[in-house]
């Protein structure tokens, strides 16, 4: 069934208040820069014969590769939403088997998604036979006297084609030997620069963070990391950063990260935990993609739809 995308966005912000304006929109699922056009659609109810609108979704295309060698084609779940009274209906699954055709017509090789641990929609995923990559969503809400921080180390920076540069070196050279989203210079900065939201760059001693700003929360979209580093280095950091999200802006810290060691140091430091999954369900194309759940993963919240 075709839908305006006046009437999609309308649907979007009915399910998810506040999802966003048309530029939002524009950004997430018709961004030209990259290669796949982003797949929209919408599922009917047909027992009471008035074909209504029930639920929606759209699959975005995106590359991921280990070690800028072996590169697969992705599609992910973006945006899935069923109204409220057509719930517990099996719609999601319905949702889940549109995707994954729509995946294999673009020849991708394997339908994934964001979800947190307590969704039920990941339970539906796990139950399809996607493989599930432990995610973990990190929150910093208050200050915390017992770590003495100095919060004014931190400082804004001017987004210029140098930095912007030296970003995209530092994502090239941390990605080594992990499974990453795969980026040119172009594409990377429309999808953690170019966005229709608040965002900036911070430095704490030498590391750049590039930020999403919105009316309660500070997001980390991407951290400069060192391959060579001790993690604590960067987990003290993004404590720095917490601390100053919290005391000079009033608002909580967000970061995302598949790296549980990161995570275990961040729950030391009284940093919050959600848990979630990042799913992939194979396309059955010709590709075996085995190798995924043996794979180190790298992925930053910026990379999220």
């Amino acid at each position: 069934m075709e839908i305006s995308q006046k009437s999609y966005l309308n649907y979007l912000n009915q399910v998810f208040p506040h999802w966003g304006n048309n530029d939002v929109f524009k950004w997430h699922y018709k961004n030209e820069i990259f290669k796949t056009p982003t797949d929209i659609f919408v599922l009917t109810e047909t027992n009471s014969g008035k074909n209504e609108i029930a639920a929606g979704s759209t699959v975005v295309y995106r590359e991921m590769d280990i070690d800028q060698k072996t590169e697969i084609k992705i599609g992910i779940m973006s945006g899935s939403w069923t109204l409220p009274e057509y719930r517990g209906k099996g719609f999601f699954t319905k949702t889940i088997e549109k995707s994954l055709e729509l995946t294999r017509i673009k020849n991708a090789d394997a339908l994934c998604a964001f979800v947190t641990e307590a969704n039920a929609s990941s339970r539906r995923l796990i139950a399809a036979g996607s493989i599930v990559i432990p995610t973990f969503y990190i929150f910093y809400e208050k200050k915390n006297s017992e770590h003495n921080v100095d919060i004014y180390g931190v400082e804004k920076m001017n987004i210029s084609n140098i930095v912007l540069k030296r970003l995209f070196y530092s994502y090239q050279q941390y990605k080594k030997n992990k499974l990453c989203f795969s980026y040119d210079f172009n594409s990377f900065v429309e999808q953690f620069i170019n966005r229709p939201q608040n965002i900036y760059l911070l430095k704490i001693k030498e590391r750049l963070f590039i930020i999403e700003e919105n009316a309660d929360t500070i997001k980390v979209l991407f951290a400069e990391k060192n391959q060579n580093e001790k993690p604590k280095n960067f987990t003290e950091d993004l404590l720095c950063l917490g601390l100053w999200a919290s005391g000079n802006c009033n608002r909580k810290l967000y970061y995302f990260t598949t790296n549980e060691y990161e995570k275990e140091l961040l729950l030391v430091m009284n940093f919050n935990v959600l848990g979630g999954y990042f799913t992939i369900l194979p396309s059955q194309s010709i590709r075996e993609l085995d190798f995924i759940s043996h794979s180190c993963f790298e992925i930053n919240l910026g990379d999220k739809m």
